[in-house]
């Protein structure tokens, strides 16, 4: 990877929770649909140890194809 790129990748570091979590997700995951031509996309936030689904979000996919 070039420089930029890992750039890119470390401004995600600059999240906090004080910004609007759902509207950089949702932005997110239209980026990447977008620049990798993808016609699916899933972003997912899983609790390993505890076993959760805490959030996902999708694009592209039949409604209920993904469920918790």
């Amino acid at each position: 990877m070039e420089d930029k790129e890992l750039l890119l990748l470390d401004m995600l570091s600059l999240i906090n929770e004080e910004m609007d979590i759902d509207a950089i997700e949702e932005r997110f995951v239209n980026i990447v649909s977008e620049v990798f031509s993808f016609d699916r996309v899933g972003l997912f936030f899983v609790k390993h140890q505890k076993e959760i689904l805490q959030g996902k979000l999708c694009k592209g996919f039949e409604p209920g194809t993904i469920s918790s």
